[in-house]
């Protein structure tokens, strides 16, 4: 009998993997085999932020989801949409089509409770149900007219939090016991309130934890913002510390919480095969006695500080971990009141590890002991001591990295007096990558000494300290420096010829010294560094009835990039993708934009023609019409900015 190519179970699957989810809703409408084919597709995935799923949530009597004053009492709240009708709907919903969802992310309660409720009961044996292998909580916290602060103690002026509160038997008896875990403690409401927010909380905190260990196939588990009315864990209580759950397929952890770091190893017990791990921690401490080496965990974030002998003691019980992220590693007297000593050996590592750390008490005294790191995320300044440390002790060093890019530079605060950037280049022959535009390279000094970094794949920063000429210079210099000019230069005209023959040296030094690097391929210059703040104090003006802001300019003492200037000797970045110049002084015109489309084959992203995205800033005309020139010659480039638009109210 012959089959339409439509009606083939294995076409429709691969449709289903290239469709959008409103295409996969109409499809699943067109006919019995199709419904068939395309609900797991469909339902494969679930966003409860996504618009379709908003529209129904809203209407769902939920005390976390509903804008509605909270001096209202909870039942008011359900009885206002018909609350009984759409939970019953949405618990039906997720029974029957649970088997098919693989990655669940969840901002709702609701949500929370029918995706528990469809989950097979813990030990039942029952293969029906959820099977997810991605889950993450990001749930709506409520934002009542009033304050509500939930603390150990009362704040002034407000109701007094109850005493605890009897709520209701278990719901999962055996597995989640209220023994286990912390009232919280609300205040500034009615009595009433506050005993349904807790009777609220413990039901949300059993379907969490029922949701979670009822998965077994779970590999990836985002815990984002919970509920404030969420129960917490006693120390080394709940499902996971006492051994009750075996999570063998866990792969990822994000946003976990334990009171100490003993937490993380009775963690790795239930799930030992954890490669990536993030956790927030209260205090520092070790079990006792030493738990055994862990070879499967590589990725580990532990939101407290430590120090250089806490440093090394996890290094060695994790030998295999390849990214470690900190607050910071402090001196040993600095934290003696809150961490005693270890009574340990810490273990020696060879990992080729990628440090991620805000600040450090002492940066010699910490790479001492980190031969083979490769890899530095700081969110700090670039000091001498950190530089020296690199070159000396971290022989393999690849890449020094900025934590997190700036959304403003403000040059009206000045730049440091010295900035010992330039001393990695020259120094550090392994190095990759240098990414942090807040730090500058002068050109005295990169013209000083040649560089090391001959691989060096990315390089994000200013150069500044180029002795350009003002309009005026220029013009003096325009008219004296043409062919058969003859006449005699006065006191202005050779000041201004002096200065621009030190420019010319300094920026042919410049590419020359960039045009080394010929397996580069980021080179990123500049940062739209002004300040948008001036909103609201900066001087405004009209143009055409539209009212704009008069920002500064670029940055002055950057490269002009040229052809006169000598852009051309960058010609021998042939691996160059991305080209980055915003609020740089540049002189780019259609000539260099001609030059770069051929000479840099390929490129794909361009920092610095993009549309303007500061506010009330004025259209630059020349800027969109050299946009659209390149888009012209090179179609396949992008034009992106680093700027990210902001709400400045």
């Amino acid at each position: 009998m012959h089959q339409e190519l439509t009606e083939i179970p294995e076409i429709l699957a691969h449709i289903a993997r290239y469709s959008s989810p409103q295409d996969l809703f109409a499809c699943v409408q067109v006919s019995f085999q199709w419904h068939q084919s395309f609900i797991p597709s469909l339902w494969h995935t679930i966003d409860d932020t996504t618009q379709s799923w908003s529209n129904i949530l809203w209407q769902i009597g939920d005390p976390s989801a509903r804008s509605t004053p909270w001096s209202d009492s909870l039942e008011d709240k359900a009885k206002d949409s018909d609350k009984n009708k759409d939970r019953d709907w949405l618990l039906q919903v997720f029974r029957k089509h649970a088997r098919h969802i693989r990655n669940l992310t969840i901002h709702w309660p609701t949500v929370l409770e029918a995706a528990s409720l469809a989950s097979p009961l813990i030990d039942s044996g029952s293969s029906d149900g959820l099977a997810l292998r991605s889950l993450t909580t990001a749930m709506r916290n409520p934002q009542p007219p009033r304050p509500v602060v939930i603390s150990v103690t009362r704040p002034p002026a407000m109701a007094p939090a109850v005493a605890p509160t009897r709520v209701s038997p278990p719901l999962f008896p055996g597995f989640v016991e209220e023994d286990d875990f912390t009232q919280p403690r609300i205040f500034g409401l009615s009595v009433e309130l506050q005993r349904g927010l807790v009777e609220s909380g413990w039901v949300w905190t059993q379907h969490f934890w029922h949701l979670v260990f009822s998965n077994p196939s779970l590999e990836r588990l985002i815990v984002g913002t919970m509920l404030k009315v969420e129960w917490s864990c006693k120390p080394g209580r709940g499902p996971m510390n006492q051994g009750r759950i075996l999570m063998k397929n866990l792969r990822e952890v994000q946003g976990w919480g334990f009171h100490d770091t003993t937490g993380i190893w009775r963690f790795l017990r239930a799930a030992p095969n954890i490669e990536s791990l993030s956790v927030d921690c209260y205090e520092y401490k070790l079990p006792d006695p030493l738990p055994a080496v862990n070879l499967t965990l590589r990725h580990l974030r532990v939101d407290i500080p430590m120090t250089v002998w806490n440093l090394l003691t996890i290094l060695g019980l994790f030998p295999c971990l390849t990214s470690l992220v900190l607050p910071s590693i402090v001196d040993q007297q600095q934290l003696e009141e809150l961490t005693p000593p270890p009574r340990i050996t810490p273990l020696a590592s060879t990992t080729q590890l990628c440090l991620d750390v805000g600040f450090v008490g002492n940066w010699d005294t910490v790479l001492l002991h980190l031969p083979e790191l490769r890899e530095l995320t700081h969110n700090g300044n670039f000091r001498m001591s950190m530089i020296t440390a690199i070159a000396t002790y971290c022989p393999r060093f690849q890449a020094l990295r900025r934590r997190s890019q700036p959304w403003l530079i403000d040059e009206q605060r000045g730049r440091l007096v010295y900035e010992p950037t330039n001393e990695l280049l020259v120094a550090s022959s392994s190095l990759r990558v240098l990414d942090s535009i807040r730090n500058i390279l002068r050109v005295d000094d990169v013209l000083r000494q040649p560089w090391a970094c001959m691989g060096l794949e990315w390089l994000c920063c200013w150069i500044v300290g180029i002795e350009r000429l003002t309009v005026s210079e220029q013009a003096l210099v325009d008219r004296v420096l043409v062919p058969g000019y003859t006449g005699a230069l006065t006191a202005d005209e050779t000041v201004a010829v002096e200065k621009f023959h030190r420019c010319s040296t300094q920026q042919h030094g410049v590419y020359d010294r960039l045009a080394g690097l010929v397996k580069l391929k980021h080179l990123d210059l500049g940062f739209e560094n002004r300040n948008p703040m001036t909103q609201d104090n900066g001087e405004r003006y009209e143009v055409d009835g539209e009212e704009y802001v008069r920002y500064a300019g670029p940055t002055f003492d950057t490269l002009e990039l040229s052809l006169a200037s000598g852009l051309d000797r960058l010609g021998a970045l042939k691996d160059l993708e991305m080209i980055g110049f915003e609020c740089v002084n540049h002189r780019i015109r259609k000539r260099e934009l001609e030059w770069m489309a051929k000479a840099w084959p390929k490129l794909k992203s361009m920092y610095g023609l993009d549309k303007e995205r500061l506010p009330m800033i004025e259209p630059d005309q020349e800027r969109a019409a050299l946009r659209e020139y390149f888009r012209l010659l090179r179609p396949d480039v992008n034009h992106d900015s680093s700027f990210e638009n902001i709400d400045i109210a």
